[in-house]
């Protein structure tokens, strides 16, 4: 064979009458047999029909939108999906199921999520990655962008000019293996924010009283670490609560290192003020005639941990490996993969 030089030349399967003959041309005469498992039915059979979660609300309202309204009467006249009817029988198709994980909601319901959506108080950006997710309506960009504009909370609490680059710290391998810690007073009430290094997952505890002193910073912290693990390091400013005595303490019975910042230059500790500050558009959203709403904040904060961050992965995911159950309508093959 070497004597040979071979040359490799692309024909169209039309014109290569040889391939096609050995390939294609049937040898016998076809029987019932080899029909069956080739029309519409047969495949309807092969699909995993998977259920939405949360959408009892816009789909009672599908049947007074017009451009639902316009999809069934085109698809009652078209002849392939009259074929399709033959399934509906044998219960191969059931209402609400699809193979997407986005839902496609009429225009009463697409208000309804876009008014979860915008509580999150995130800007644009975030919001549209986190409706990506899971729902989707005609115009929902725009409709997004509108109300992120139209939002007064968004508006007013907008970042103002960057300051100096935020200090960067060794990055960790897992989850809660390194914390950030901050306390911060919005409207009179004070915040404990609590931030998963690798993650970026915020825990916040609203104060009731007007004080913080360290004793509640212990419980609060302790009742986190119930919950997530201790770390190996706690990073903190050096403000009185986490500067004292006690608080030092707890995290040496812990075997926890205790980090500092000046609590005078906070780009030191860089993370943690960086997701107070974004926590801040969450809690500034969540005040009701003056009080603060500890309900609408808990919900907000569920869209927050599953809007994806810039590397593409929401802090649920990074976590979990899934994402939570939020206010949105959710597929049951994102929680559980089948």
């Amino acid at each position: 064979m070497q004597r040979y030089s071979f040359v490799t030349l692309w024909v169209p399967g039309k014109q290569n009458m040889d391939a096609d003959a050995l390939s294609r041309a049937p040898v016998d005469q076809a029987s019932a047999g080899d029909e069956l498992g080739e029309g519409l039915p047969s495949f309807s059979t092969k699909i995993a029909l998977l259920s939405l979660t949360g959408l009892d609300v816009p789909t009672e309202d599908a049947s007074i939108d017009p451009v639902l309204e316009k999809i069934k009467r085109a698809a009652a006249a078209n002849p392939v999906m009259r074929k399709l009817r033959r399934t509906f029988s044998h219960r191969r198709v059931r209402r609400h199921d699809c193979l997407r994980t986005q839902s496609c909601d009429p225009a009463i319901g697409s208000r309804l999520h876009l008014t979860n959506l915008v509580q999150m108080h995130q800007g644009t950006t975030k919001t549209r990655q986190r409706a990506r997710m899971s729902v989707y309506w005609p115009n929902i960009g725009n409709d997004i962008i509108n109300a992120t504009k139209n939002c007064e909370v968004c508006t007013k609490h907008l970042p103002s000019l960057p300051p100096e680059p935020f200090k960067s710290r060794p990055t960790p391998t897992r989850p809660f293996e390194q914390i950030h810690a901050d306390l911060g007073e919005i409207n009179g009430r004070h915040f404990l924010v609590l931030v998963d290094s690798f993650s970026v997952c915020p825990h916040v505890v609203a104060f009731r009283d007007k004080s913080t002193t360290a004793q509640q910073v212990v419980e609060h912290t302790r009742i986190f670490f119930l919950n997530a693990g201790a770390p190996l390091t706690f990073w903190s400013d050096n403000g009185p609560q986490f500067g004292a005595a006690e608080f030092r303490s707890f995290l040496a019975d812990w075997g926890i290192t205790a980090l500092t910042s000046s609590s005078h230059y906070a780009q030191s500790n860089g993370r943690a003020e960086s997701e107070i500050n974004t926590m801040k558009s969450l809690i500034h959203g969540s005040w009701t005639s003056g009080a603060f709403n500890a309900a609408k904040f808990d919900k907000s904060i569920l869209l927050f941990r599953n809007a994806p961050r810039s590397g593409g992965a929401s802090p649920a995911n990074l976590i979990f490996n899934r994402p939570v159950r939020d206010c949105l309508p959710a597929h049951r093959r994102s929680f559980a993969p089948e």
